[in-house]
C-alpha cells in the first residue's frame, strides 16, 4: 500500500509540472526583431526556475556584450552560465533587473530574439 501512495504521490507532482502554465509563450507580445545588431545589456539580474522558486540562480548579475563582440561564460558547473543563455534568448524572463537590446534605433527591454539567429552557441 505504501508504493501505492509514493506512485500516487509522485504522480500529482508530475501534473502539476505538466499543468504549469509559461509566463514566456510564442504569443508575446515583445517587439519582434528582424535583425539583431546591438550591445546586449543585463543589469541587476536576479533568477529563480519557476519549478525551485526558492533556490536562487542570479542574483544582481550585470554583463555588458559590445556589438559584433565574441563572448565566453566560464565557470564551474551550476553557476548560471547556461541561466545567462536562456535569459537572453527569453527562454526565461528575470524576476528581477532587465535585459536589453541597445540599438542606433533605440533601446529594446522586451524583444523577441529571430529564430533565424544561430550565433549563440552552448557548449557543455
Amino acid at each position: 500500500m505504501q508504493i501505492f501512495n509514493q506512485a500516487k504521490a509522485a504522480g500529482f507532482e508530475l501534473f502539476q509540472v505538466i499543468d504549469r502554465k509559461p509566463i514566456i509563450s510564442s504569443n508575446s507580445n515583445g517587439k519582434a526583431l528582424e535583425r539583431v545588431d546591438g550591445n546586449i545589456n543585463i543589469r541587476d539580474v536576479s533568477f529563480e526556475y519557476p519549478s525551485r522558486p526558492d533556490k536562487k540562480i542570479l542574483q544582481g548579475f550585470s554583463l555588458s556584450i559590445p556589438a559584433g563582440k565574441m563572448v565566453a561564460l566560464v565557470g564551474s558547473s551550476g553557476c548560471g552560465k547556461s541561466t545567462v543563455i536562456s535569459l537572453v534568448t527569453r527562454f526565461y524572463d528575470p524576476s528581477k533587473g532587465n535585459i536589453s537590446l541597445i540599438t542606433e534605433l533605440g533601446d529594446y527591454y522586451n524583444i523577441v530574439i529571430p529564430q533565424k539567429v544561430t550565433r549563440v552557441t552552448l557548449m557543455s
